[in-house]
């Protein structure tokens, strides 16, 4: 039997990689066949997301594919999800790099396929739920975290900077924009960067020019990605100063980080279970029909050194 799903999962990829349909084919199992798309990078949001989702589909006897292309960007991810299309697969979960991919999900109306989005929520009545962390929620736990140390801090420096991912991006416009607004309309002067591709050496960049330049005014900084909060700490100690550091998303270099004092905080969602939920949800309305709810909240979590050894 395991035989005949590897060669079911092997037919389905390959002929999806040729936009060859698959009119003749037939899963000799009779298993639902789900694809996935969403970042291929080394982020490790999207690594945990995948990685659970994988695992769940497993658990529930189904086969998954995954689509995503070989770089985030908006034509890559349209073509990867006009192949699922092609390939007939019984149902999407898509994880978007933008809004813009909207015109691309009518190809699954169509073809009357049913879609699941993860992250980011789209706005199209053929999105059956969108599983995610409310980034506005999220954000705005970073930026009152941050004013709150500030003002426990009490000292003369005023300048916070805000290093972000791609200005193309929905989340990371979100991400910057709500601590931009808290600690803006508490008098401190906010600069934001936006890293080009989410990459740690734009923001490290970023970084080091502030501190060449603001050394003695920087209070805090707010690192809305991962690469960027662990470039922003070891910056800081290579220009020997201590701001407040608050990061977005956790992995194992940040943990460090928090656990020994380098970090005050970072804010996380929780990729595990969105990828998990987006799995059983895509199975309930393959089952039962689009009978959910429009969105499904995954709430964020504030990580300190007080309670990252109960958390993790």
């Amino acid at each position: 039997m395991k035989i005949k799903i590897a060669i079911s999962v092997m037919l389905i990829f390959f002929m999806s990689l040729l936009n060859i349909k698959a009119d003749t084919f037939k899963n000799p199992e009779n298993k639902f066949v789900i694809g996935y798309s969403g970042s291929p990078s080394n982020v490790d949001f999207w690594n945990k997301l995948k990685k659970s989702l994988f695992l769940r589909a497993k658990e529930l006897d189904l086969i998954i594919i995954d689509f995503s292309g070989n770089d985030f960007t908006l034509d890559t991810q349209k073509a990867t999800l006009k192949r699922a299309v092609d390939a007939k697969v019984d149902g999407m979960i898509i994880g978007a790099v933008s809004h813009e991919i909207n015109d691309s999900i009518d190809y699954f109306k169509v073809n009357n396929i049913p879609v699941v989005a993860v992250n980011l929520a789209l706005q199209n009545e053929w999105i059956s739920t969108t599983i995610a962390t409310n980034n506005t929620k999220a954000a705005e736990k970073a930026g009152r975290f941050i004013l709150k140390q500030l003002k426990k801090k009490n000292t003369k420096a005023k300048r916070v900077v805000i290093l972000c991912g791609d200005s193309v991006q929905e989340d990371a416009l979100i991400r910057a924009s709500v601590p931009y607004n808290i600690l803006s309309d508490a008098g401190y002067d906010v600069h934001s960067y936006y890293a080009l591709g989410w990459s740690s050496k734009y923001s490290l960049k970023d970084i080091i020019a502030e501190y060449v330049s603001n050394a003695e005014s920087i209070a805090a900084v707010f690192s809305c990605y991962a690469g960027a909060s662990i470039a922003s700490v070891e910056a800081a100690e290579v220009f020997s100063r201590r701001p407040i550091q608050v990061g977005f998303d956790m992995d194992d270099n940040m943990q460090t980080m928090i656990e020994s004092g380098r970090l005050d905080a970072t804010v996380v969602q929780n990729p595990q279970q969105i990828g998990k939920v987006a799995i059983e949800s895509m199975l309930k309305v393959l089952k039962e029909g689009p009978s959910l709810t429009k969105s499904i909240e995954v709430p964020a979590q504030l990580i300190t050194h007080d309670n990252i050894k109960i958390i993790f």
